[in-house]
């Protein structure tokens, strides 16, 4: 388990020069390690901001579809 698996996966491709458009999907909205939280919004920014491949995140829910249409949405735009 990975607190920030997909800034993590991002970071990796950066140093790897792999330029991969790629979308963080989560089912968690607030990631914390140790007395660090950051929000789904704070790391989007972030990935925004660092990482040229970045598309967008994604808040996975098994009881709602909006997700899922956020993703085709996305993946229309590529």
């Amino acid at each position: 388990f990975e607190s920030y698996g997909g800034l993590i996966f991002l970071k990796e491709m950066k140093r790897k020069r792999i330029n991969t458009p790629t979308i963080i999907i989560t089912q968690y909205e607030i990631f914390s390690e140790g007395s660090k939280q950051l929000t789904s919004d704070a790391i989007d920014e972030l990935c925004k901001k660092n990482f040229q491949n970045y598309l967008g995140l994604i808040i996975y829910s098994s009881s709602k579809s909006e997700w899922k249409e956020k993703l085709v949405k996305m993946l229309g735009d590529i």
